[in-house]
């Protein structure tokens, strides 16, 4: 091969020099590698600006010395933009209106006693109807007689615009699938409308919100299945209704409805014991409700719920601060159903968190043998999470856990109070998960005659070359170790299905 032929081949094409290629990839980065990414080259930043600025927050823009770095913003990346959060300002909604931003998937926003803001917010979401999936509507800040103000009332035609999709029956139709309507108000009708012109709608949350009026036709949704309102709100949501028979309660709306977040208090309390109107209201508009998630509620409210109105439910979520006997006692009712129990610790926990969660007060630690009737009679659970509850292996290997095939076990563990004991715990799980995984593996059927049972040279040198091919760790859980890491592996390993585990420091997993 002469030089002129060497000098004159085609260079090897790096596969990142082909658009497709990074386009591909550029669907799998989070967006602090798709920033470095971008300053590679023009062409890159082509590819990897999308995802950069798919997502507006305002509240970094909020001060007064940001607006001119968001209007920068606004004017070179708009046409990115598919989720904007936060637009609280009414100079942030006029420079997204002026951008023409049009094709966002979810929207944020925050109503203010501004006029101005208002009518801006109409124009706005009117501008987003045919693409928004997910929308927000938020109050600035409480009012007392928010009926009697035009600037919290949320209007239908915000949501359901002529802008949308044309639907077969000759109305326009939204793609919304989630609508969160917190401390406003809007009609009934405004109410029926919106689900008429909502189909795909599957999430209706209205905390603080009123319902006013009475409607002509209470349309019923055959497609949403989790609403979040408080039961007086479910149950009368019109404060202003003075008539001795109020208006019907929003249940009506829902006839498939699965899962309800909703709250109450002693006074609500009272009305529900004496009406017996939620029940009857559960009885005949909610067949399918098999998920409810009670929250900031008093004990006695969780009590009365669970055990008059609420029956065979697969799925209980709860604070964990009201948790005491009776409550347990509660829940058990539902032992023969109950997939998913979940103690609320009052806070928002990342469970992804690479740093060791101190314990808080765990009041219900004294009646530690009566929670673990819960896992010992619960056989269908596979969903268990005690997250502020410390539970004692004293007690825990008294009598097994029924519930075979738990995948999700979040709870804390007397004494294993470190990051470094907890991680101990986690490698002897790990490693002796593995172990067995292979043991199945190569069972009977690739084994050599004779089998492990007969000593087998052959077999056991090939096991030792699989596990050392594996990299499995070179622990072996004895059944003579007493530490509490090698009793909580073994406790973890009497479940097959188990794949996340939090114990007070990030979710691991066996493999």
């Amino acid at each position: 091969m002469n030089a002129t032929t060497t000098a004159t081949r085609a260079r090897p094409r790096n596969p990142f020099d082909i658009p497709e290629i990074r386009t591909r990839i550029s669907h799998f980065v989070e967006r602090k590698d798709a920033l470095a990414c971008a300053r590679v080259a023009r062409a890159w930043a082509q590819d990897y600006l999308p995802i950069i600025w798919y997502t507006l927050d305002c509240r970094k823009f909020s001060s007064q010395g940001n607006i001119s770095k968001l209007h920068s913003v606004v004017n070179r990346y708009a046409h990115y933009f598919r989720v904007a959060h936060n637009i609280n300002l009414v100079l942030q909604m006029t420079l997204l209106n002026q951008a023409k931003v049009n094709r966002l998937r979810e929207l944020t926003i925050v109503l203010t006693s501004s006029t101005l803001h208002y009518t801006a917010a109409l124009d706005f979401i009117a501008r987003n109807s045919a693409s928004l999936e997910k929308l927000e509507l938020k109050a600035e800040s409480t009012y007392n007689n928010k009926y009697q103000s035009p600037l919290y009332c949320v209007h239908a035609a915000m949501i359901v615009h002529p802008g949308n999709a044309l639907g077969s029956n000759g109305t326009f139709v939204s793609r919304l699938q989630d609508l969160d309507i917190s401390g406003l108000w809007l009609t009934r009708d405004g109410l029926s409308t919106i689900l008429q012109g909502c189909p795909n709608l599957t999430q209706l949350s209205m905390n603080g919100t009123d319902v006013i009026g009475r409607a002509a036709l209470d349309f019923q949704h055959e497609g949403l299945s989790s609403l979040t309102c408080s039961i007086i709100t479910a149950l009368r949501p019109d404060p202003t209704d003075s008539q001795l028979q109020p208006s019907p309660g929003l249940l009506v709306h829902f006839p498939n409805l699965n899962t309800w977040s909703t709250s109450g208090t002693e006074n609500e309390l009272r009305f529900v014991l004496q009406s017996g109107l939620l029940k009857a209201e559960v009885k005949q508009h909610c067949k399918s409700l098999k998920d409810v998630r009670l929250r900031d509620s008093p004990e006695s409210m969780w009590v009365t719920l669970f055990t008059d109105v609420f029956s065979n439910l697969t799925e209980i979520s709860f604070d964990y601060k009201v948790m005491s006997v009776q409550v347990l006692t509660t829940i058990l009712l539902h032992q023969d159903t109950v997939e998913s129990i979940q103690a609320n610790p009052g806070i928002d926990i990342d469970f992804e968190r690479e740093a060791f969660v101190s314990p808080g007060t765990d009041h219900f630690q004294a009646s530690g043998r009566q929670f673990q009737l819960l896992p010992r009679t619960c056989s269908r659970l596979t969903d268990l999470n005690l997250y502020p509850h410390v539970m004692d292996m004293d007690i825990v290997e008294t009598k097994a856990w029924t519930c075979k095939d738990l995948r999700t076990l979040r709870t804390r563990i007397k004494g294993l109070d470190s990051k470094e004991k907890i991680l101990r715990a986690i490698d002897l799980w790990r490693a002796e998960w593995k172990k067995r995984a292979l043991e199945k593996r190569h069972q009977p059927d690739t084994r050599p005659s004779g089998g492990l049972e007969g000593n087998n040279e052959e077999w056991v040198a090939r096991f030792k070359e699989l596990v050392d091919a594996a990299k499995v760790p070179s622990v072996i859980l004895f059944d003579n170790d007493l530490s509490i890491e090698a009793r909580v592996a073994r406790h973890l390993l009497q479940f097959e299905k188990l794949e996340n585990v939090w114990l007070g420091y990030k979710t691991w997993h066996p493999y």
